[in-house]
């Protein structure tokens, strides 16, 4: 079973009652959706981000801001040290949120930007494809089966990995990841309602 970010539990609860109520099998205000929702939020009190938004000191909204400056779109072209306590902060905020993954810092061999990706990717994709006319062609090859081989040899790793590699690279990449910042700006929202 998936484990649900604290956003998905409190929006559960709502749907919930909203469906029970729309069905007839519940009464409007027939259950307290709120104090259910408090018991929810307090399981996940001990989450450092939200912990940071109930002392108010930083909103959930602003923490994800923070978050993706460190991997904004300029930054991403060329590998970014890895930083475990942003790492960590991540996996705090993907308690809450539906946190993009593409957002973590892979360091110098992370395929998490422009340059690391595509040049591994690339590597790889050569050496796979050097492997793969000895596969099509076999052992026991007749000598011009053999001869194309050897041209095969020769022009498909290059190629591969010329045209593999950048677009390999580039895909893993992603574009733009896709910010949870209504998710973000829901939970602020509770939050102010719960604590203050």
């Amino acid at each position: 079973m998936v484990a649900r970010t604290l956003y998905q539990e409190l929006r559960r609860i709502e749907d919930f009652y909203a469906e029970g109520v729309e069905s007839g099998i519940l009464e409007s205000g027939e259950i307290n959706v709120d104090s259910i929702q408090r018991r929810v939020v307090k399981r996940y009190e001990s989450n450092p981000i939200l912990h940071e938004a109930i002392e108010g000191e930083r909103g959930i909204e602003d923490s994800l801001s923070e978050l993706a400056y460190k991997k904004r779109p300029v930054r991403r072209l060329f590998p970014i040290r890895k930083d475990k306590a942003h790492n960590q902060r991540l996996e705090y905020m993907s308690g809450l949120v539906d946190c993009p993954t593409s957002l973590k810092t892979g360091g110098l061999f992370g395929l998490d930007n422009f340059i690391s990706g595509p040049i591994m990717i690339g590597a790889m994709s050569y050496g796979v494809a050097s492997l793969i006319p000895a596969i099509v062609f076999g052992e026991g090859a007749s000598p011009e089966s053999q001869e194309a081989m050897k041209t095969a040899q020769q022009i498909f790793p290059p190629f591969m990995s010329i045209t593999f590699g950048p677009v390999m690279g580039i895909a893993l990449q992603g574009i733009n990841p896709v910010l949870p910042v209504d998710e973000a700006k829901y939970l602020d929202q509770k939050v102010k309602e719960f604590y203050r």
